[in-house]
């Protein structure tokens, strides 16, 4: 270092005094220096050697300057670059006395626990002017100030100052006070919240509440329909937006997005709450990405908007990095065709966002091990229900499963056609199912090998008990005059009978028994429950056929209901009738 000073004294001594501008009354030894060692121009010399009160310039010799230059280039680890940077941005550092700058870094270093990589990171910072200020009166009670007013620890306090360097230098009186309180007014912030912004973006506190906060705050309050709540909720989330460009970047960039996705006004509000979208660029991320993935799952424009909506976060993930070798390992791990893989991503878009190493993979082949799939019935499972993809296996999956195993009683293979059959269950929390079995074992009165057998039946778990299940069993129980006994032994019997919807399906032919067949409610009743799979069967496509070619041929019309379980050859053998004529009712429907 001292080998670099000596060649830059030598080269002074070498250069013959410069010529000064008439209009230069200082000494001149800051202009000679930035001219000579730092090979700056002279109106750039001439600017700084201006910044320097007239007395100071006056009284610096070149030795006072070789000296401090010296000292900060060797204490700071400078190049000779940063050196001039140093300088040249902060002149009346040429000024200090060098034992009170070391004293000010001392204490400086001592205070906020830095290493040396961190305190020239702060005095590179543009922030050399705070070796200047006096701890006792300026630097000390700035930053107790700021420790105490935000409650921040001695970690969160040397973070914001390494963010924010030159917030050293900033008044608390006429700066950094008033501005937290008119940001903890406008956006009703308490002191939390309060806290988390300044932590995430130190910078506020450098812009202008006048000048630059308020009219951002209200344009965009304004350009996104925002409540009160809105907008805190949005600045708190992403409160680097505070530093953007009205008209250079957010409303081109809102005005684009609303055009390239046909968003009406509310679903621009939508993404814009949900996703960094006003920290993102359009022309390095949003587009690209935007045509990416309509050409590679080839979405049409509702699609892409749809999917966007569901998932905003889409809009900041990378291509290259994430989202193609994602969809690419997918495809080649399922086996999927373009057609099931769009279906997949446009059911659960969120996928392209996690790890194939982390997530996906594991996670699928823990599925394929714990259920024993092969690769038919993997493929099968992941697209009926594609948000097992974000399900976790510790936290979800695992346990659910042997929930589920052990409530049931089930073995292993029971357990698989259980899952298989009804993928729905493991988005289902145990809570809500074990609601579901407590109700049904009791409204039944069934034991456990008969609630086993239920529920490897049809998607009974998938109904609602308030809306389907109770108001079912009621309505089945009061139609047919059924004793809780003759309720449990039909839904035994016949369990897919609790899927059916009573308005669309079950009543209408109840009535038709009666009305076309001419049952009366007991022979009815008695037919229903002695074959209550006789309510599975088509009104249009089964039963007023078969009455229709009865009737034409005269023969008692309740063999319809007797024969319902029959092949069409054989009722028509049975009654006499030909086929052909069945099949011609049957086309008549």
């Amino acid at each position: 270092m001292r080998a670099c000073v000596l060649h830059l004294s030598l080269t002074v001594a070498l250069v013959p005094p410069v010529v000064r501008p008439p209009s230069h009354v200082c000494s001149g030894a800051a202009y000679d220096y930035c001219i000579q060692s730092f090979g700056c121009t002279a109106e750039a010399a001439g600017k700084a050697e201006r910044r320097l009160l007239p007395d100071i310039a006056e009284r610096l010799t070149r030795t006072k300057i070789d000296y401090v230059c010296d000292w900060l280039q060797s204490s700071l680890d400078l190049s000779d670059a940063e050196l001039k940077r140093l300088v040249t941005k902060n002149p009346p550092v040429l000024g200090y006395r060098v034992e009170a700058m070391a004293s000010t870094l001392d204490w400086l270093q001592d205070r906020l626990d830095l290493d040396a990589g961190q305190l020239r990171k702060i005095l590179r910072g543009g922030v050399a002017s705070v070796l200047g200020l006096s701890v006792e009166n300026k630097l000390a009670p700035k930053l107790d100030w700021l420790q105490t007013s935000l409650g921040l620890d001695d970690a969160q306090l040397k973070n914001m100052v390494l963010k924010l360097p030159p917030l050293l230098g900033m008044s608390v009186e006429a700066n950094m006070a008033p501005k937290l309180d008119w940001l903890q007014t406008r956006l009703d912030l308490d002191v939390a919240e309060r806290r988390k912004m300044v932590l995430l973006n130190p910078s506020v506190l450098s812009y202008s509440a006048e000048g630059s906060l308020e009219p951002r705050l209200d344009w965009l309050q304004k350009r996104l329909d925002l409540g009160d709540a809105q907008l805190r909720k949005l600045v708190m989330r992403y409160p680097k937006l505070l530093a953007y460009s009205i008209e250079d970047n957010m409303e081109p960039k809102l005005q684009w997005v609303q055009t390239r996705l046909d968003l009406d006004e509310a679903q621009l509000k939508k993404l814009a709450l949900r996703t960094a979208l006003l920290s993102l660029s359009v022309v390095d991320n949003v587009a690209p990405t935007l045509d990416w993935l309509q050409r590679r799952l080839v979405l049409d424009a509702a699609q892409l908007r749809k999917m966007v909506l569901q998932k905003p976060q889409l809009l900041g993930l990378s291509v290259e990095d994430n989202m193609a070798p994602t969809l690419d390992w997918l495809q080649m791990r399922l086996e999927l065709d373009a057609a099931q893989l769009k279906k997949l991503v446009v059911k659960q878009p969120s996928l392209l966002g996690y790890s194939v190493e982390d997530n996906l993979a594991p996670k699928l082949e823990w599925l394929q091990n714990y259920l024993d799939l092969d690769e038919g019935q993997l493929r099968k499972f992941v697209l009926l229900l594609p948000s097992v993809l974000g399900s976790s296996v510790e936290d979800n999956l695992a346990p659910k499963l042997e929930w589920l195993q052990k409530r049931l009683d089930l073995d292993d293979a029971q357990l698989k056609k259980l899952v298989v059959k009804q993928p729905s269950l493991l988005s289902t929390s145990i809570d809500t199912l074990e609601s579901k079995l407590d109700w049904l074992q009791s409204r039944l009165d069934l034991d456990v090998g008969q609630l086993r057998k239920l529920i490897l039946g049809p998607a009974v778990l998938s109904l609602s008990v308030e809306d389907n299940l109770a108001p079912k069993l009621d309505w089945l129980q009061s139609r047919l005059d059924l004793d809780d006994l003759g309720l449990r032994k039909m839904v035994l019997t016949f369990s897919a009978l609790l899927t059916y919807s009573v308005e669309g399906n079950m009543e209408p032919k109840l009535c038709f028994f009666q009305e076309e067949l001419g049952l009366s409610p007991s022979e009815m009743r008695t037919s229903i429950v002695s074959t209550p799979a006789s309510l599975g069967y088509s009104l249009k496509t089964r039963y007023r056929p078969r009455l229709e070619v009865c009737r034409a041929a005269g023969v008692d019309a309740r063999l319809v209901l007797s024969y319902s379980s029959k092949t069409d050859e054989f009722f028509c053998e049975r009654v006499g009738v030909p086929l052909e004529a069945l099949r011609a009712a049957q086309e008549d429907v």
